[in-house]
């Protein structure tokens, strides 16, 4: 096959792929750019093409721009967060992965696959700033939370059921985390809420996040809170953890939970503190 039609080819493949595609020189100069990436920025690949990275993008500078850190680094970076605005002056969010392209041992320029999650991002801000409305009033009677468990829900027969029972409000009785575990369906939540309507936090907020609905690097985000200018597009947010304070936070599907996320979170078990990103 000729090296024009390979060249094609790939490009095709490049193009058809549902993400998008930025591809730019050892210069950052932009020489590949597909309509998804085109769709996510606003703009058109006659735009884009052949230009400077920091003119199309002028919000964007060397050390916030994924793709020019990884041209001046070597090292790839993987699931990273990103908000900008183009040169219409339109903002855009990302979660992109960036690798650097080699040629042999020379770096001849960076790759990034972007998904969009503005939208994503603007509904889990939404959810933040709604359950701080609703965390604000203290709740103090059972039937402001007629929708949710309490241990006389939870209706047995069974004494290895019962003896769980007892166990659970052994915990509603302690300030200790707890973890609860078991297959899909078996109850979990009926014990969480249970504990947490036994518990002295029963009048404060009772907050929920699976940990499976939002890509990595959101769901830090959500947790722990945001601190202005703690990169671009920014703003002091306070997080779950901060909402749910003197309540209980349920994180389900904690398995999902990235390891470096995790171990996070267990320093937050270990100290009782959390620190905003950026904070």
């Amino acid at each position: 096959m000729p090296l024009s039609d390979t060249v094609e080819m790939l490009q095709a493949i490049l193009g058809a792929i549902d993400e998008g595609i930025h591809v730019v020189d050892a210069n950052g100069i932009t020489i590949f750019y597909n309509h998804v990436a085109a769709k996510l920025d606003g703009l058109t690949s006659e735009e884009v093409l052949g230009k400077p990275l920091l003119e199309v993008f002028p919000s964007l500078d060397r050390q916030s721009s994924t793709l020019l850190r990884v041209i001046d680094s070597g090292e790839s970076i993987y699931n990273q967060t990103q908000t900008y605005k183009n040169w219409k002056g339109m903002r855009v969010e990302t979660i992109n992965t960036t690798l650097p392209v080699r040629v042999g041992k020379r770096l001849v320029g960076a790759v990034e696959v972007a998904k969009d999650i503005g939208k994503l991002k603007e509904l889990s801000e939404r959810l933040v700033d709604l359950q701080a409305k609703i965390s604000k009033p203290k709740r103090t009677k059972r039937s402001m939370d007629e929708t949710t468990f309490h241990f006389e829900d939870i209706l047995t027969m069974s004494e290895k059921m019962k003896r769980l029972k007892e166990r659970a409000r052994k915990a509603a009785r302690t300030t200790s985390p707890v973890l609860i575990y078991g297959e899909t369906g078996t109850g979990k939540e009926l014990f969480v809420q249970s504990i947490h309507h036994a518990s002295v936090r029963s009048s404060n907020p009772f907050i929920a996040q699976n940990c499976a609905a939002l890509p990595a690097a959101l769901l830090e985000s959500l947790l722990f809170g945001t601190t202005k200018g703690s990169f671009t597009g920014a703003d002091d947010r306070p997080g779950l953890f901060e909402l749910a304070d003197g309540g209980t936070l349920f994180l389900d599907e904690l398995n999902s939970m990235p390891l470096d996320l995790q171990a996070k979170l267990l320093r937050v078990l270990q100290d009782g503190q959390i620190r905003r990103i950026g904070g």
